[in-house]
């Protein structure tokens, strides 16, 4: 069963480091060191800049998930395009978070469905207006409502 649309298939989510990783080749023409995602079992590509790397500072700094397709108008061809994942595509990058965080590596994640990371979450920082109102452990919380309510300010 895929857990894509058929006209794309999921290809690794790429995590920016700056730490060495094993099995790293360097790319000079980019100026970075990067992982095979295909060795990896969940396939993720780290990627690790050189300081004068030429790639643009945006793809530098930020996570990916990257999908193969046989061209963009294919891809697109008889699909509205929007903004955000189909729920599909969620699902599968929450199963590959999940084992993830089950192998004791560290993620921040920034979620605007609290339920949906209820379970994965160790810690909740609920940030509104450019500020932190409320933040604790998972279990210092009766749960998803009282992350919302803070959220929309429902006192």
């Amino acid at each position: 069963m895929s857990f894509v649309p058929t006209r794309d298939a999921f290809d690794h989510i790429g995590l920016i480091t700056d730490q060495p990783q094993p099995d790293e080749t360097w790319v000079e023409a980019n100026r970075l060191w990067i992982t095979n995602p295909r060795k990896h079992p969940f396939h993720i590509e780290y990627p690790r800049y050189a300081p004068d790397s030429p790639v643009p500072l945006l793809l530098r700094t930020k996570p990916h998930v990257a999908y193969r397709t046989t061209g963009m108008e294919h891809a697109l061809a008889g699909h509205k395009t929007s903004l955000g994942l189909s729920p599909i595509m969620i699902d599968q990058i929450y199963r590959i978070l999940s084992a993830l965080n089950g192998d004791g590596l560290t993620l921040f994640i920034v979620e605007q469905n609290i339920s949906r990371i209820w379970e994965l979450a160790n810690r909740i920082y609920v940030l509104r207006k450019g500020g932190v109102v409320l933040s604790g452990a998972t279990e210092d919380f009766s749960g998803p409502e009282e992350i919302e309510s803070a959220y929309f300010d429902h006192t």
